[in-house]
Protein backbone atom coordinates (compact mmCIF):
# COMPACT_ATOMS: atom_id res chain seq x y z
CA UNK A 1 0.00 0.00 0.00
CA UNK A 2 2.01 3.26 -1.17
CA UNK A 3 0.06 6.56 -1.14
CA UNK A 4 2.60 9.45 -2.02
CA UNK A 5 3.06 11.90 0.35
CA UNK A 6 3.06 14.40 -1.64
CA UNK A 7 -0.60 13.55 -2.20
CA UNK A 8 -1.56 13.14 1.24
CA UNK A 9 -0.06 16.32 2.15
CA UNK A 10 -2.23 17.93 -0.49
CA UNK A 11 -5.25 16.82 0.19
CA UNK A 12 -4.55 17.94 4.08
CA UNK A 13 -3.40 21.89 2.88
CA UNK A 14 -6.76 22.32 0.92
CA UNK A 15 -8.71 20.21 3.02
CA UNK A 16 -7.41 22.52 6.33
CA UNK A 17 -7.69 25.62 4.08
CA UNK A 18 -11.41 24.67 3.21
CA UNK A 19 -12.37 24.19 7.13
CA UNK A 20 -10.98 27.39 8.23
CA UNK A 21 -12.79 28.93 5.10
CA UNK A 22 -15.92 27.70 5.38
CA UNK A 23 -16.58 24.24 7.70
CA UNK A 24 -19.34 24.16 6.15
CA UNK A 25 -18.14 23.54 2.50
CA UNK A 26 -15.94 21.22 3.67
CA UNK A 27 -18.32 18.92 5.39
CA UNK A 28 -20.63 19.13 2.11
CA UNK A 29 -17.55 18.13 0.37
CA UNK A 30 -16.52 15.38 2.18
CA UNK A 31 -20.14 13.92 1.92
CA UNK A 32 -20.08 14.37 -1.63
CA UNK A 33 -17.05 12.68 -3.09
CA UNK A 34 -17.44 9.75 -0.41
CA UNK A 35 -20.17 7.94 -1.68
CA UNK A 36 -17.94 8.41 -5.35
CA UNK A 37 -14.88 7.34 -3.86
CA UNK A 38 -16.34 4.79 -2.18
CA UNK A 39 -17.91 3.19 -5.46
CA UNK A 40 -15.08 3.31 -7.17
CA UNK A 41 -12.56 1.32 -4.59
CA UNK A 42 -15.43 -1.44 -4.19
CA UNK A 43 -15.77 -1.66 -7.85
CA UNK A 44 -11.76 -1.95 -8.17
CA UNK A 45 -11.52 -4.25 -5.02
CA UNK A 46 -14.49 -6.83 -7.13
CA UNK A 47 -12.58 -6.64 -10.34
CA UNK A 48 -8.95 -6.97 -8.98
CA UNK A 49 -9.82 -9.59 -6.35
CA UNK A 50 -11.92 -11.60 -9.98
CA UNK A 51 -8.68 -10.97 -11.76
CA UNK A 52 -6.28 -12.75 -9.41
CA UNK A 53 -8.63 -15.54 -9.51
CA UNK A 54 -8.32 -15.96 -13.05
CA UNK A 55 -11.77 -14.85 -14.09
CA UNK A 56 -10.93 -13.02 -16.39
CA UNK A 57 -7.83 -15.38 -17.98
CA UNK A 58 -10.46 -18.11 -18.19
CA UNK A 59 -13.20 -15.52 -20.08
CA UNK A 60 -9.89 -14.86 -22.40
CA UNK A 61 -9.44 -18.88 -22.89
CA UNK A 62 -12.76 -19.14 -24.13
CA UNK A 63 -12.44 -15.94 -27.00
CA UNK A 64 -10.37 -16.99 -30.02
CA UNK A 65 -10.68 -14.53 -33.22
CA UNK A 66 -7.72 -15.30 -35.73
CA UNK A 67 -9.23 -13.01 -38.40
CA UNK A 68 -9.08 -9.23 -37.61
CA UNK A 69 -12.81 -8.48 -38.05
CA UNK A 70 -13.78 -10.77 -35.16
CA UNK A 71 -10.24 -9.38 -33.26
CA UNK A 72 -12.27 -5.90 -33.39
CA UNK A 73 -15.54 -7.11 -32.84
CA UNK A 74 -14.06 -8.60 -29.59
CA UNK A 75 -11.96 -5.60 -28.41
CA UNK A 76 -14.26 -2.85 -28.83
CA UNK A 77 -17.23 -4.98 -27.65
CA UNK A 78 -15.15 -5.65 -24.36
CA UNK A 79 -14.13 -2.56 -24.18
CA UNK A 80 -17.69 -0.83 -24.61
CA UNK A 81 -19.02 -3.31 -21.85
CA UNK A 82 -16.15 -2.69 -19.49
CA UNK A 83 -16.32 0.64 -19.12
CA UNK A 84 -20.37 1.21 -19.35
CA UNK A 85 -20.67 -0.95 -16.33
CA UNK A 86 -17.36 -1.07 -14.24
CA UNK A 87 -15.92 2.65 -15.61
CA UNK A 88 -13.21 3.66 -17.68
CA UNK A 89 -10.40 3.14 -15.14
CA UNK A 90 -11.23 -0.37 -14.93
CA UNK A 91 -10.98 -0.47 -19.05
CA UNK A 92 -7.86 0.94 -19.30
CA UNK A 93 -6.28 -1.68 -16.38
CA UNK A 94 -8.07 -4.67 -17.26
CA UNK A 95 -8.87 -4.51 -20.96
CA UNK A 96 -5.84 -3.46 -22.59
CA UNK A 97 -3.63 -6.09 -22.05
CA UNK A 98 -6.51 -8.48 -23.19
CA UNK A 99 -6.81 -6.16 -26.09
CA UNK A 100 -3.54 -6.41 -26.68
CA UNK A 101 -3.13 -10.41 -26.93
CA UNK A 102 -6.14 -10.44 -28.94
CA UNK A 103 -4.83 -8.14 -31.28
CA UNK A 104 -1.88 -10.68 -31.43
CA UNK A 105 -4.12 -14.13 -32.87
CA UNK A 106 -5.98 -11.75 -35.06
CA UNK A 107 -3.08 -9.94 -36.68
CA UNK A 108 -3.87 -6.40 -35.85
CA UNK A 109 -1.60 -3.32 -35.20
CA UNK A 110 -1.04 -3.27 -31.63
CA UNK A 111 -0.85 0.55 -30.98
CA UNK A 112 -4.10 0.56 -33.09
CA UNK A 113 -5.90 -2.15 -30.56
CA UNK A 114 -4.44 -0.29 -28.14
CA UNK A 115 -6.01 2.99 -28.73
CA UNK A 116 -9.05 1.48 -29.03
CA UNK A 117 -9.53 0.56 -25.78
CA UNK A 118 -8.52 3.82 -24.66
CA UNK A 119 -10.63 5.93 -27.37
CA UNK A 120 -13.64 3.84 -26.22
CA UNK A 121 -12.84 4.04 -22.31
CA UNK A 122 -13.16 8.30 -22.70
CA UNK A 123 -15.78 8.52 -25.35
CA UNK A 124 -17.64 5.31 -24.16
CA UNK A 125 -17.93 6.52 -20.34
CA UNK A 126 -21.59 8.91 -20.97
CA UNK A 127 -24.33 6.12 -20.93
CA UNK A 128 -24.66 5.34 -17.35
CA UNK A 129 -24.21 7.38 -13.75
CA UNK A 130 -21.72 4.51 -13.13
CA UNK A 131 -19.79 4.65 -16.29
CA UNK A 132 -17.30 7.94 -15.12
CA UNK A 133 -16.64 9.57 -11.69
CA UNK A 134 -17.93 12.65 -13.51
CA UNK A 135 -21.53 11.08 -14.27
CA UNK A 136 -21.31 10.00 -10.21
CA UNK A 137 -20.62 13.74 -9.26
CA UNK A 138 -23.35 15.38 -11.63
CA UNK A 139 -26.38 13.17 -10.41
CA UNK A 140 -25.66 14.25 -7.08
CA UNK A 141 -26.16 18.07 -7.84
CA UNK A 142 -29.42 19.87 -7.26
CA UNK A 143 -30.06 20.11 -11.41
CA UNK A 144 -28.69 16.37 -11.70
CA UNK A 145 -31.10 13.83 -13.64
CA UNK A 146 -32.30 10.86 -12.17
CA UNK A 147 -30.58 7.65 -13.62
CA UNK A 148 -33.78 7.10 -15.86
CA UNK A 149 -33.51 10.90 -16.91
CA UNK A 150 -29.66 10.49 -17.05
CA UNK A 151 -29.71 7.65 -19.43
CA UNK A 152 -32.87 9.46 -22.00
CA UNK A 153 -30.19 12.43 -21.81
CA UNK A 154 -26.82 10.86 -22.83
CA UNK A 155 -28.11 7.62 -24.95
CA UNK A 156 -27.76 9.41 -28.29
CA UNK A 157 -24.88 11.42 -27.84
CA UNK A 158 -23.22 8.35 -26.17
CA UNK A 159 -24.09 6.32 -29.80
CA UNK A 160 -22.31 8.79 -31.58
CA UNK A 161 -19.36 8.52 -29.37
CA UNK A 162 -19.26 4.61 -28.86
CA UNK A 163 -19.54 4.88 -33.55
CA UNK A 164 -17.14 6.81 -33.77
CA UNK A 165 -14.02 5.68 -30.79
CA UNK A 166 -14.87 2.07 -32.93
CA UNK A 167 -14.06 3.47 -36.47
CA UNK A 168 -11.18 5.68 -35.63
CA UNK A 169 -8.35 2.56 -34.50
CA UNK A 170 -10.36 0.96 -38.04
CA UNK A 171 -8.50 3.49 -39.77
CA UNK A 172 -5.60 3.98 -37.92
CA UNK A 173 -5.13 0.12 -38.56
CA UNK A 174 -5.42 0.54 -42.19
CA UNK A 175 -2.83 3.14 -42.24
CA UNK A 176 -0.63 1.28 -39.51
CA UNK A 177 -0.46 -1.57 -41.29
CA UNK A 178 2.58 -3.42 -40.56
CA UNK A 179 4.34 -0.29 -39.31
CA UNK A 180 3.83 -1.12 -35.77
CA UNK A 181 4.39 -4.14 -33.77
CA UNK A 182 1.53 -6.22 -33.69
CA UNK A 183 1.98 -7.27 -30.11
CA UNK A 184 3.70 -6.53 -27.07
CA UNK A 185 4.69 -9.94 -26.05
CA UNK A 186 6.85 -12.57 -27.55
CA UNK A 187 5.17 -16.06 -29.04
CA UNK A 188 6.30 -18.15 -25.76
CA UNK A 189 4.32 -15.26 -23.40
CA UNK A 190 1.17 -14.64 -25.52
CA UNK A 191 0.61 -18.43 -25.76
CA UNK A 192 1.43 -18.66 -21.91
CA UNK A 193 -1.44 -15.86 -21.59
CA UNK A 194 -3.62 -17.60 -23.74
CA UNK A 195 -3.47 -21.37 -23.22
CA UNK A 196 -5.29 -23.14 -20.25
CA UNK A 197 -3.49 -23.28 -17.30
CA UNK A 198 -3.39 -26.74 -16.10
CA UNK A 199 -5.92 -27.38 -12.85
CA UNK A 200 -6.56 -23.35 -13.89
CA UNK A 201 -10.40 -24.19 -14.01
CA UNK A 202 -10.95 -27.11 -12.34
CA UNK A 203 -11.15 -28.19 -8.55
CA UNK A 204 -11.50 -25.10 -5.92
CA UNK A 205 -10.16 -22.75 -8.72
CA UNK A 206 -12.78 -23.29 -11.11
CA UNK A 207 -15.14 -23.09 -8.29
CA UNK A 208 -13.57 -19.84 -7.13
CA UNK A 209 -13.57 -18.59 -11.13
CA UNK A 210 -17.39 -19.47 -11.10
CA UNK A 211 -18.61 -17.43 -7.99
CA UNK A 212 -16.70 -14.26 -8.78
CA UNK A 213 -18.48 -14.88 -12.42
CA UNK A 214 -22.04 -15.19 -10.86
CA UNK A 215 -21.47 -12.21 -8.41
CA UNK A 216 -20.52 -10.32 -11.54
CA UNK A 217 -23.47 -10.99 -13.43
CA UNK A 218 -25.64 -10.46 -10.33
CA UNK A 219 -24.21 -7.31 -9.39
CA UNK A 220 -24.97 -5.28 -12.94
CA UNK A 221 -28.39 -5.46 -12.91
CA UNK A 222 -28.45 -4.49 -9.14
CA UNK A 223 -26.33 -1.36 -10.32
CA UNK A 224 -28.93 0.19 -12.40
CA UNK A 225 -31.85 -0.02 -9.99
CA UNK A 226 -32.98 2.24 -7.14
CA UNK A 227 -30.12 1.69 -4.51
CA UNK A 228 -27.39 3.44 -4.03
CA UNK A 229 -24.63 2.29 -6.38
CA UNK A 230 -21.85 2.39 -3.39
CA UNK A 231 -24.50 0.56 -1.36
CA UNK A 232 -24.55 -2.20 -4.22
CA UNK A 233 -20.67 -2.32 -4.98
CA UNK A 234 -20.08 -2.43 -1.13
CA UNK A 235 -21.82 -5.25 -0.58
CA UNK A 236 -20.40 -6.89 -3.30
CA UNK A 237 -16.92 -6.04 -2.47
CA UNK A 238 -17.38 -7.94 1.03
CA UNK A 239 -18.86 -11.34 -0.99
CA UNK A 240 -15.47 -10.98 -3.29
CA UNK A 241 -13.40 -10.80 -0.14
CA UNK A 242 -15.38 -13.65 1.35
CA UNK A 243 -14.90 -15.62 -1.86
CA UNK A 244 -10.94 -14.84 -2.09
CA UNK A 245 -10.80 -16.16 2.16
CA UNK A 246 -12.65 -19.21 1.31
CA UNK A 247 -10.83 -20.38 -1.70
CA UNK A 248 -7.01 -18.71 -1.50
CA UNK A 249 -7.04 -18.24 2.61
CA UNK A 250 -4.16 -15.70 2.92
CA UNK A 251 -3.59 -14.80 -0.12
CA UNK A 252 -5.47 -11.26 0.17
CA UNK A 253 -3.29 -7.99 -0.38
CA UNK A 254 -4.02 -4.30 0.52
CA UNK A 255 -3.09 -3.78 -3.48
CA UNK A 256 -6.68 -5.06 -4.20
CA UNK A 257 -7.51 -1.12 -3.72
CA UNK A 258 -6.33 1.37 -5.83
CA UNK A 259 -5.05 3.40 -2.98
CA UNK A 260 -2.34 5.80 -5.46
CA UNK A 261 -5.27 6.42 -7.67
CA UNK A 262 -8.06 6.90 -4.93
CA UNK A 263 -5.34 9.66 -3.38
CA UNK A 264 -4.76 11.08 -6.52
CA UNK A 265 -8.50 11.77 -7.49
CA UNK A 266 -9.39 12.85 -3.71
CA UNK A 267 -5.93 15.49 -3.91
CA UNK A 268 -7.92 17.08 -7.24
CA UNK A 269 -11.11 16.98 -6.10
CA UNK A 270 -10.05 18.38 -2.31
CA UNK A 271 -8.21 21.50 -4.51
CA UNK A 272 -11.04 21.99 -7.21
CA UNK A 273 -13.16 22.62 -4.21
CA UNK A 274 -10.77 24.99 -2.58
CA UNK A 275 -10.53 26.98 -5.28
CA UNK A 276 -14.25 27.08 -6.05
CA UNK A 277 -14.44 28.84 -2.59
CA UNK A 278 -11.74 31.32 -3.24
CA UNK A 279 -14.00 32.52 -5.83
CA UNK A 280 -11.04 32.14 -8.39
CA UNK A 281 -13.37 31.17 -10.93
CA UNK A 282 -15.97 33.32 -10.90
CA UNK A 283 -15.44 35.47 -13.76
CA UNK A 284 -14.96 31.94 -15.98
CA UNK A 285 -18.55 30.97 -14.20
CA UNK A 286 -20.65 34.04 -15.05
CA UNK A 287 -20.57 34.23 -18.77
CA UNK A 288 -21.43 30.23 -18.84
CA UNK A 289 -24.16 30.64 -16.84
CA UNK A 290 -25.94 33.45 -17.56
CA UNK A 291 -25.51 32.08 -21.11
CA UNK A 292 -28.48 30.07 -22.45
CA UNK A 293 -30.12 27.21 -24.62
CA UNK A 294 -27.46 25.85 -27.12
CA UNK A 295 -25.43 29.09 -26.49
CA UNK A 296 -24.82 27.48 -22.76
CA UNK A 297 -24.38 24.00 -23.93
CA UNK A 298 -21.85 24.88 -27.05
CA UNK A 299 -19.99 26.94 -24.18
CA UNK A 300 -20.21 24.51 -21.18
CA UNK A 301 -18.50 21.50 -23.84
CA UNK A 302 -16.29 23.33 -25.22
CA UNK A 303 -14.87 24.66 -22.31
CA UNK A 304 -14.93 21.55 -20.28
CA UNK A 305 -13.01 19.55 -22.97
CA UNK A 306 -10.31 22.57 -22.58
CA UNK A 307 -10.26 22.02 -19.34
CA UNK A 308 -9.84 18.51 -19.12
CA UNK A 309 -7.00 18.58 -21.09
CA UNK A 310 -5.51 21.58 -19.58
CA UNK A 311 -5.90 19.86 -16.20
CA UNK A 312 -7.91 16.83 -15.76
CA UNK A 313 -11.26 15.77 -16.21
CA UNK A 314 -12.50 16.07 -12.64
CA UNK A 315 -10.97 18.82 -11.51
CA UNK A 316 -12.32 20.83 -15.03
CA UNK A 317 -15.55 19.06 -13.80
CA UNK A 318 -15.84 20.47 -10.55
CA UNK A 319 -14.94 23.69 -11.81
CA UNK A 320 -17.18 24.52 -14.26
CA UNK A 321 -20.34 22.44 -12.39
CA UNK A 322 -21.66 25.64 -10.91
CA UNK A 323 -22.28 27.25 -14.36
CA UNK A 324 -24.43 23.98 -14.97
CA UNK A 325 -28.04 25.49 -14.20
CA UNK A 326 -30.24 22.28 -16.17
CA UNK A 327 -29.99 18.55 -16.64
CA UNK A 328 -29.26 19.40 -20.91
CA UNK A 329 -26.30 21.69 -19.51
CA UNK A 330 -24.96 19.15 -17.17
CA UNK A 331 -24.88 16.59 -19.90
CA UNK A 332 -23.21 18.92 -22.06
CA UNK A 333 -20.33 19.79 -19.59
CA UNK A 334 -20.02 15.65 -19.27
CA UNK A 335 -19.72 15.42 -22.68
CA UNK A 336 -17.06 17.95 -22.65
CA UNK A 337 -15.22 16.28 -19.78
CA UNK A 338 -15.82 12.87 -20.69
CA UNK A 339 -15.15 12.77 -24.59
CA UNK A 340 -12.72 15.47 -24.56
CA UNK A 341 -9.52 14.38 -22.33
CA UNK A 342 -7.65 12.55 -25.70
CA UNK A 343 -5.77 14.71 -26.28
CA UNK A 344 -3.11 15.15 -23.27
CA UNK A 345 -2.17 12.50 -21.46
CA UNK A 346 -3.03 13.79 -18.04
CA UNK A 347 -6.30 14.83 -19.17
CA UNK A 348 -8.04 11.64 -17.76
CA UNK A 349 -6.34 9.03 -15.17
CA UNK A 350 -7.48 6.55 -17.36
CA UNK A 351 -4.89 7.53 -19.83
CA UNK A 352 -2.21 7.08 -17.51
CA UNK A 353 -3.10 3.63 -16.20
CA UNK A 354 -3.26 2.77 -20.16
CA UNK A 355 -0.28 4.13 -21.01
CA UNK A 356 1.57 2.18 -18.17
CA UNK A 357 -0.08 -1.11 -19.17
CA UNK A 358 1.17 -0.66 -22.75
CA UNK A 359 4.58 -0.05 -21.41
CA UNK A 360 4.44 -3.00 -19.26
CA UNK A 361 3.86 -4.89 -22.49
CA UNK A 362 6.05 -3.75 -24.57
CA UNK A 363 3.88 -1.42 -26.59
CA UNK A 364 5.47 2.55 -26.47
CA UNK A 365 3.06 5.50 -26.64
CA UNK A 366 4.17 8.32 -28.55
CA UNK A 367 2.54 11.24 -27.18
CA UNK A 368 3.21 13.37 -30.01
CA UNK A 369 1.03 11.36 -32.32
CA UNK A 370 -1.77 10.55 -29.82
CA UNK A 371 -1.78 14.12 -29.35
CA UNK A 372 -2.47 14.86 -32.73
CA UNK A 373 -4.44 11.52 -33.41
CA UNK A 374 -6.87 13.10 -30.34
CA UNK A 375 -7.23 17.09 -32.12
CA UNK A 376 -9.46 15.51 -34.48
CA UNK A 377 -10.90 12.59 -32.41
CA UNK A 378 -11.99 15.21 -29.65
CA UNK A 379 -13.22 18.06 -32.15
CA UNK A 380 -15.92 15.33 -34.16
CA UNK A 381 -16.61 13.55 -30.54
CA UNK A 382 -17.31 16.67 -28.78
CA UNK A 383 -19.02 18.38 -31.72
CA UNK A 384 -21.27 15.45 -32.64
CA UNK A 385 -22.24 14.44 -29.19
CA UNK A 386 -23.23 18.40 -28.52
CA UNK A 387 -25.17 18.40 -31.69
CA UNK A 388 -27.29 14.92 -31.22
CA UNK A 389 -28.00 15.98 -27.66
CA UNK A 390 -29.58 19.56 -28.96
CA UNK A 391 -31.81 17.79 -31.56
CA UNK A 392 -32.70 15.05 -29.12
CA UNK A 393 -33.45 17.82 -26.16
CA UNK A 394 -35.14 20.29 -28.60
CA UNK A 395 -32.80 23.03 -26.91
CA UNK A 396 -32.26 25.92 -29.37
Amino acid sequence: MKIPLSLAGLTALALAALSLLDPGAAGDYLARIAPVLGFATFMAIIVNLADAAGTFDELLHRLHARRPAGGWALIIGLSLLSTVFFSLDTTAVLVTPVALVLARHARIPALAAGLAVIWMANLGSLLLPISNLTNLLAVQTEHGPSPADFLSLSWAPALVLALLAAGGPLLISRWAGRRTPVAGSSPAEESQATAPQPGGAGGSAGWEVACHGILILVLLPVLLSPLPVWLSAGVAAACSVIITLVFRPGSLRADAVPWGSMAFILALTSWAALIHRLGALDALLSPLAHAEGATQAWLLGGVGALAANLINNIPAYLALEPAASSPEALMALLIGVNAGPVVSPWASLATLLWADQMKRRGVPIGWGLFAALGVPLCLLGVGGALGVLLAVSGIS
